[in-house]
């Protein structure tokens, strides 16, 4: 949250374009979702190696498309981002694999993961 205010006093001082309107609910949001987000990544160290972290969270644009598709915002994707989410995914499932007999890699982890992965997705679409 720090993080958010120290953005938001910056942002007042060294933006330019004046016609943005910065309101206390959007940065509220904002905060959230990204607090949030790296609870639930910091977390999910304890059940998952750092490489499958690093692998899951490389994936962003994976949850930015799916929340676009469900909650549209106007912004068009290309076809070439959705062959690359597929691509993107089917690969996270072969390295999943792989890591899956490893002793820290656990469903809890991977769910924390993918839930911080949905408030990156979230606080992207905003």
């Amino acid at each position: 949250m720090i993080g958010c205010g120290l953005n938001i006093i910056l942002s007042k001082i060294f933006d330019t374009d004046k016609r943005k309107v910065l309101t206390l609910k959007s940065s509220a949001t904002q905060g959230f979702l990204l607090e949030f987000s790296m609870i639930a990544s910091q977390s999910a160290l304890i059940y998952i190696s750092y490489p499958v972290k690093i692998m899951m969270k490389s994936s962003k644009i994976i949850a930015i498309i799916v929340l676009n598709t469900i909650f549209p915002t106007g912004k068009k994707i290309k076809q070439f981002k959705y062959v690359s989410c597929v691509l993107i995914a089917i690969g996270l499932i072969f390295f999943n694999m792989k890591f899956h007999g490893h002793r820290r890699t656990s469903y809890t982890g991977i769910l924390l993961c993918s839930i911080s992965l949905l408030f990156d997705g979230a606080l992207s679409n905003i």
